[in-house]
């Protein structure tokens, strides 16, 4: 059955009439009682001759039906006993209505083949992501045996996937930084995302097609070939739609067990979790229309909205689609708090709709998978918040340029990592419930074992911290925190010999944990560039011991590029827009700037104007001549350009180079 044929035939079903209710429908339907009156026509349909096949009828509009007790209540005493034995056996009178009943008998034969045919659809699909994580399980447990291995991984046609594939934005070099249509935003996924993806809306586009056998029939009503095409794909589109739910919630959780075995960080898990949602809407809408074509060339279309597997089907679509509409980054980024909490009221309405529509014993299995995958995540998280301590407080000091530093003494449990990042409740009355995700780090000469986060002020909790800041003296308190967490994959930068750090603005605790990690390392032979652009001299204040730490160490090249207004390098926001030129930049002659905080290390070289970082990791890249690994955490249009630079020079470097981006969106 071809794809034409299937809109035609979906297309005419939809212009059939309807009726008020299924049992006067079926009554109606029979061609024998078509001109009789309302009650001949009662009369008409419940004599021996017809009573079958208006039970065949309603059979095909409400599943299995009880024939002793529906008789009675459609007929009343007009059939007698022998009349409904007759009726429960499947008997009829005339050689038409056993020709009738055969044909709907292989209908639903044909329809429970469907199905069993659709599911393993449904698995081919997800058959396919499968084999996408097992193929980066391999790579990523090759990445992390040992350097060795991955030199030898490290060949012309590794190098051509990697820069063609793996590493480029769909299209153009924008992948971080946002673009822009009109007020609208939208973040263009990695090409690797992009084919991914796309394989897999293939594979959902053929397995529509395929495999509708239909009972040759020239009947018209519930019988007619366009009845049973519209559902059987009706049936096929739900069943890929909700085959997908459990893995759709998966890949939306924080504690998503294939980010700990592929590596892939949260935000590769977010693009998949936000572009097969909108692959399950795409589906159950073309469940809906074609449930909708089935009933009206079976006339009961009208009718049908009284029915509780009816309205519930429409909620869940309804909510389905508000998710959809919701989610789109404009409006993640305008009021995130408000989406997630719309976001999830939503994503409960279309449970509790689904678990309503989808018949019990058929299909329910996958609602009661994604509930348990739910329920899985959130337990894990109460237990990361009481592994993190219940009675944790914190030390939290504003600084001038609108940076929040959080000193918490946690339960030490567990040990901070690089690249970790934890999910911060602060226990105060207006806010308690909501978290966000920063990225964690120790502070230098750490005694105590405190863990340090670094913030900067936007709208929201963070906002409304820095107000109640500033009525403190010296703009300090204590305050009662939640730390749930750790989360995040670590990268193995220790095996590279030469490693590159670039950071904007408050993108710096975001390098400076695996710089600290290298700094600890006291007897490597790593040669090593820290990089970080800020706007002006205020970030010293508070970043200044750690500069001094790093650059007190040999092995350290740290650089600070202060941009005085010349660009806006330093806000960490998806919504940042920066554009770099392949020219260089002038720099004025260096100085030490006059701070408040620490007195720098004359070994942290301060230079004035907005660095080229294409070339500064062109020329590392071109001079170096074993592994070396760029890491970079900052502003998108940062990021996007040293992924650009890493993905020109990769061909002709000396040895194997890798590109890592620390970055959270939402």
């Amino acid at each position: 059955m071809g794809m034409i044929e299937i809109i035609a035939l979906l297309t005419v079903g939809a212009q059939a009439l309807s009726v008020d209710s299924v049992v006067q429908e079926c009554k109606a339907s029979l061609p024998s009682c078509a001109s009789s009156s309302s009650t001949s026509l009662d009369d008409c349909a419940c004599n021996d001759k017809n009573i079958g096949k208006v039970l065949d009828c309603i059979q095909q509009l409400n599943g299995t039906v009880n024939h002793a007790e529906a008789i009675p209540q459609i007929c009343g005493d007009r059939v007698s006993v022998a009349s409904v034995s007759k009726a429960e056996s499947g008997g009829h009178s005339k050689e038409g209505d056993s020709k009738g009943s055969s044909i709907a008998k292989k209908a639903k034969k044909i329809r429970k083949q469907n199905t069993y045919i659709s599911r393993k659809y449904a698995s081919a699909m997800l058959s396919f992501l499968a084999l996408c994580f097992v193929l980066r399980i391999i790579s990523n447990l090759v990445y992390k045996l040992s350097s060795k291995v991955l030199r030898s991984f490290d060949n012309r046609p590794s190098r051509w996937v990697r820069k063609h594939i793996l590493l480029p934005a769909t299209f153009g070099t924008r992948h971080s930084q946002p673009h822009y249509a009109g007020p609208y935003t939208f973040v263009m996924p990695t090409r690797a995302q992009s084919l991914m993806l796309v394989a897999y809306f293939i594979i959902n586009f053929i397995i529509m097609f395929p495999t509708y056998p239909l009972v040759e029939t020239n009947e018209s009503g519930a019988n007619s070939k366009g009845a049973q095409l519209s559902r059987m794909v009706a049936n096929r589109a739900g069943i890929i739609a909700i085959a997908q739910f459990p893995f759709l919630v998966l890949f939306g959780g924080r504690n998503n067990f294939l980010i700990w075995v592929t590596g892939w960080p949260l935000d590769h898990f977010n693009v998949l979790h936000k572009w097969i949602g909108r692959g399950v809407v795409v589906n159950l809408i073309i469940h809906g229309i074609a449930y909708s074509a089935n009933y009206a060339y079976r006339g009961i279309y009208a009718s049908h909205w009284s029915r509780p597997v009816w309205y519930w089907g429409i909620l869940g679509v309804l909510a389905a689609g508000f998710i959809l509409g919701q989610s789109v980054h404009f409006l993640r980024a305008l009021r995130y708090e408000l989406f997630l909490i719309v976001h999830i009221l939503l994503a409960i309405v279309f449970t509790i709709a689904a678990w309503h529509h989808v018949p019990h014993g058929n299909q329910i299995e996958f609602i009661y998978a994604a509930v348990a995958v739910w329920c899985f995540d959130r337990l894990l998280r109460l237990l990361r918040i009481v592994w993190g301590g219940l009675n944790t407080k914190a030390t939290v000091k504003l600084f001038p340029d609108d940076i929040i530093q959080i000193d918490i003494n946690y339960s030490k449990w567990w040990k901070p990592y690089p690249g970790a990042y934890v999910f911060l409740h602060f226990l105060r009355w207006n806010r308690f419930w909501q978290n966000h995700p920063f990225t964690i780090t120790e502070p230098p000469q750490n005694v105590d074992g405190k863990i340090r986060i670094m913030a900067r002020t936007k709208a929201g909790i963070t906002n409304r911290t820095k107000n109640y800041l500033l009525k403190k003296p010296d703009h300090t308190c204590e305050m009662r925190v939640l730390v749930e967490g750790p989360y995040g994959p670590k990268h193995h930068l220790q095996r590279y010999n030469r490693i590159m750090f670039i950071a904007g603005g408050i993108g710096i605790p975001g390098v400076y944990g695996y710089a600290d990690a290298l700094r600890k390392q006291g007897d490597s032979k790593h040669r090593i560039t820290l990089l970080w652009v800020i706007r002006d001299e205020r970030p010293l204040q508070w970043f200044g011991e750690q500069l001094n730490y790093l650059a007190s160490d040999e092995r350290f090249d740290v650089r600070v590029h202060i941009s005085q207004g010349m660009g806006n390098l330093t806000e960490s926001s998806e919504t940042d827009s920066v554009e770099m030129v392949d020219g260089e930049v002038e720099k004025k002659e260096s100085m030490s700037p006059t701070l408040s905080g620490p007195q720098l290390d004359p070994r942290v070289k301060i230079a004035y104007g907005i660095p080229n970082v294409y070339n500064e990791v062109r020329s590392v890249i071109q001079e170096e001549d074993g592994m070396s690994a760029y890491m970079v955490c900052g502003p998108g249009g940062m990021n996007d350009m040293v992924r650009k630079s890493v993905r020109d020079h990769i061909m002709e470097a000396k040895n194997r180079i890798d590109y890592f981006e620390e970055a959270f969106s939402w």
